[in-house]
């Protein structure tokens, strides 16, 4: 009998301890369903914005020389930096280089690019609170059109294929309501030209993304 009762007061001393272990480790905070979801398509928002102004313009002049007027394809080189204001506070900064190919033969157009994108003090209201975010990360990018004429701008040609954009980076946030952390994410968002949709998948902040709409409004008219 007395055996028996040794055994039961060191398992229930087993039990103590592993519970006081557990009370001295604090649960990290974490963003909400819905912050991460606003996060996640105001970062896909605004680097497409970047894009779409670079690709849509022609006063972004190559950074070197490409291949030699007359030759076929024709291709430049080149290096952009932009940055925008966030809604509330800080700055969204991203840059980029890579080549626009313009094929005469086959009438088409492709760009390809790669770069970084950094947020600092990037406060915009989120749930019930203001959310600041700070980090650094990387991204790619290609699209493909076809007609218009030898030049860098893509006004004028029809998109074409699929347009593929690559998120992956790290950052820290803090909400104004005191909880902070830090978070990672790996996202790939697929534009069908052909079928007017958009894919945005991945994961972020351990959340898994899997978004889906329509691309471009059409006109019925």
């Amino acid at each position: 009998r007395m055996q028996k009762t040794f055994y039961l007061l060191l398992a229930s001393s087993t039990v103590v301890l592993a519970s006081c272990g557990d009370l001295a480790i604090a649960p990290q905070a974490q963003l909400s369903d819905q912050d991460v979801q606003a996060l996640v398509v105001r970062l896909d928002g605004t680097m497409m914005g970047f894009l779409d102004d670079v690709w849509g313009s022609s006063s972004v002049s190559p950074s070197s020389a490409g291949t030699a007027l007359g030759d076929d394809p024709r291709v430049w080189n080149y290096s952009w930096w932009k940055t925008r204001d966030c809604h509330t506070a800080g700055s969204f900064t991203a840059e980029g280089s890579g080549q626009r190919t313009w094929d005469a033969d086959a009438l088409t157009f492709d760009v390809a690019s790669s770069g970084t994108k950094t947020r600092v003090g990037c406060a915009r209201p989120g749930d019930e609170v203001t959310i600041t975010v700070d980090g650094i990360g990387d991204w790619t990018h290609q699209r493909h059109y076809l007609g218009g004429e030898a030049g860098l701008s893509t006004k004028g040609r029809e998109p074409t294929g699929s347009w593929i954009t690559t998120y992956d980076g790290a950052f820290d946030w803090a909400k104004s309501s005191g909880e902070n952390g830090s978070c990672t994410y790996e996202l790939t968002s697929t534009i069908d030209t052909e079928a007017n949709t958009k894919t945005l998948v991945g994961t972020y902040c351990d959340r898994v993304i899997d978004r889906s709409k329509t691309w471009r409004k059409v006109d019925d008219g």
